[in-house]
């Protein structure tokens, strides 16, 4: 005899219908792993809790460096970029902190 499959809003209805919201409780940080928050949680302090740059500098070739000498930004090198582009003459490249994706 073949069964029919239920379409996934019935099934879902049939899974909730006696479903109920389960209480709260508080545990250590530790031991909160594989469970859901019962309300938004909010950090006590800013991390780092100093003012802090978004970016480390600018990289360029030393042979372009000269007081008054102006160079053209042409991208980005992030820490976690292995493999940087060489840079033809006078441009630089941006070097934020945080990771970014191209």
């Amino acid at each position: 005899m073949a069964t029919s499959l239920l379409a996934v809003d019935e099934a879902l209805r049939r899974l909730l219908v006696d479903a109920e919201p389960v209480g709260s409780e508080t545990v250590a940080l530790a031991d909160g792993a594989d469970r859901v928050l019962a309300e938004p949680l909010q950090a006590l302090r800013t991390q780092p809790p100093f003012p802090a740059s978004a970016m480390d500098g600018y990289a360029a070739r030393s042979g372009d460096l000269a007081i008054g000498n102006r160079l053209a930004v042409i991208g980005e090198a992030p820490a976690s970029w292995a493999k940087a582009r060489p840079c033809a003459s006078s441009p630089a490249h941006r070097c934020p902190m945080a990771p970014t994706r191209s």
